[in-house]
């Protein structure tokens, strides 16, 4: 990449500073990425940023298209350049050789940098036809988010949990429910100028800071449901907004603060899964199965079994004499597993202790290939587990 200069005004500067802090940038996970696509792709030279939530932003850019290239800007560049382009009346962003990056003022100020690796996963989507939107101003929607997103009072823990958009007839609304966490529900309705109807479960933290920080209370804010994606456009920045599964996000964090009452050590390690230490220690994993939501609770008894009917034998003969458990081969691992239905999540530690016991006998397996060592390793394949 040849050396670029881009002129950017404080208008822009103020922009970006003003919508990176809001998505909470940090230099080692969401810079602010400044890119300039290749014309082909129909894309404008825009900033674009990540949220921790997986939120995707993109950020107008004023100057017109040089050439194709895409850096990753510390933060403290682009909060100087704002000051710069505001005490000097102008600033220039100069990219040099792909290594360094130079903020200059009109008066002859300036800083110099190291340019960050651009991160991947910033990509943004390219969805068809919205199934619904709804168009309304930033300070109205602003006092519908917010409250939405706040726990209830008195909650031991106050844990975020995501909330439910709705678009209907006139009206957009915000489904809050607490009540797994010994909450209530709560529904947030403004009106809107709409179009069709649609439901869509998503994490509010970022978008929230969005609209509190980075709009303006006059402004109109439209917000389109895709399949996959909650687009929100504002008149300085667009988000992309990526599904949350709101029965797994608010059974698994339940299904933990119960097991922990219960006096478990549990260790989450994904949204829809977690640890259990113990003898043996296990994994409770959310599983939408055809019309049935369930928490699976597993372990992999021993590892490097080879295969062959006599092990698979022993497996289903010991499966068969214990009323729902369930267990196999997988990859010269043996798993053991029973399901428990979502609604009967009060029963998980007396079902985790039957679990647990149900697995005397499997001590030949042991012998046979590896015993794992304590505690588990993480050797399970998540959601693709097969009975």
């Amino acid at each position: 990449m040849s050396t670029i200069e881009l002129p950017i005004d404080a208008d822009e500067w103020e922009r970006i500073v003003r919508v990176a802090k809001a998505t909470a940038w940090d230099d080692r996970r969401n810079p602010p990425v400044l890119q300039h696509p290749l014309p082909e792709f129909g894309v404008d030279p825009q900033w674009r940023l990540r949220c921790v939530d997986g939120t995707l932003v993109e950020v107008r850019h004023d100057v017109p298209w040089i050439e194709p290239f895409a850096v990753a800007l510390p933060t403290r560049l682009v909060i100087h350049g704002a000051v710069l382009a505001d005490l000097e009346g102008g600033c220039v962003l100069t990219i040099d050789d792909d290594r360094y990056a130079t903020v200059r003022g009109d008066d002859g100020s300036s800083s110099v940098h190291d340019l960050l690796p651009v991160p991947s996963g910033y990509k943004l989507p390219n969805p068809w036809q919205p199934t619904a939107s709804a168009t309304l101003e930033a300070a109205r929607l602003f006092h519908c988010l917010c409250p939405a997103s706040l726990a209830p009072t008195g909650l031991e823990q106050e844990e975020p949990s995501p909330l439910e958009l709705g678009i209907s007839d006139g009206e957009i609304g915000f489904l809050a429910d607490w009540s797994m966490a010994a909450g209530h529900k709560a529904t947030f309705r403004a009106p809107a100028a709409t179009d069709g109807s649609a439901h869509f479960g998503f994490w509010p933290a970022c978008l929230t800071e969005l609209v509190r920080n980075a709009t303006r209370g006059s402004e109109t804010v439209t917000l389109s449901v895709f399949d996959e994606w909650l687009q929100v456009a504002a008149e300085d920045w667009t988000a992309w907004v990526s599904p949350a599964d709101l029965a797994c996000a608010r059974l698994v964090p339940h299904a933990m603060e119960i097991l922990e009452k219960a006096g478990e050590s549990v260790t989450s390690i994904a949204d829809d899964a977690f640890s259990v230490m113990g003898n043996p220690a296990v994994r409770v994993t959310f599983h939408d199965v055809v019309d049935q939501q369930v928490l699976r609770i597993s372990t992999v008894l021993a590892t490097n079994v080879e295969d062959g009917l006599e092990i698979r034998g022993h497996i289903d003969g010991l499966v068969r004499s214990r009323p729902g458990l369930k267990g196999w081969l997988e990859e010269g691992r043996v798993v053991a597993a029973t399901d428990l239905d979502a609604a009967r999540v009060d029963e998980l530690p007396g079902t985790l202790r039957r679990f647990r016991s149900q697995l005397h006998g499997f001590d030949l397996l042991l012998s046979i290939g590896d015993p794992l060592p304590d505690p588990l390793p993480d050797l399970f394949t998540g959601a693709g587990l097969a009975e």
